[in-house]
């Protein structure tokens, strides 16, 4: 049984089983509902590109979240700002602080495929768009989802 790690919000387990850090979320790599928040994510791609590409107004915080490997480590970690790398990648910072992948640090400029890419999301004023996983997540913690609406944030999460 494989588990991937994901690291800020973007995780899920019904209830959530949580790490050792209390960002880190243990996940089954065949949860249903997590990897139909991956599918949406992914299918939704290059509309989100298109957005990013545009800046429309009141739009801010371009971010994908991306699968890391090392060994049989994996953990799925926030990556901004990001830009194409030229080679048919991209590169961009981490943005999490890695928990299992020890070759990585929050901060290090990191490259990635697009296959990778297992989230995206950014802000349009108070509200948080996109987060497909993270949405998930919410859905199974409410204790979580009440701590990010006390900050005044809100997802778009369908329901």
């Amino acid at each position: 049984m494989r588990i991937s790690r994901c690291i800020a919000f973007m995780l899920l387990f019904a209830p959530v089983a949580w790490g050792a850090d209390p960002n880190v979320a243990l996940i089954h790599d065949k949860d249903p509902q997590m990897n139909a928040a991956i599918a949406k994510a992914r299918s939704t791609l290059d509309g989100f590109f298109k957005t990013k590409s545009r800046r429309e107004p009141g739009a801010d915080g371009y971010t994908v979240k991306v699968l890391f490997r090392e060994g049989s480590n994996a953990e799925h970690m926030w990556v901004t700002p990001f830009r194409p790398n030229g080679g048919g990648g991209y590169q961009g910072l981490l943005k999490s602080s890695p928990s299992y992948i020890k070759g990585l640090q929050w901060g290090q400029q990191v490259t990635f495929e697009r296959d990778q890419i297992t989230d995206w999301g950014y802000t349009q004023g108070n509200t948080l768009v996109g987060y497909f996983t993270v949405c998930v997540l919410l859905a199974r913690d409410s204790a979580l989802k009440a701590r990010i609406e006390a900050n005044g944030q809100r997802y778009q999460c369908a329901a």
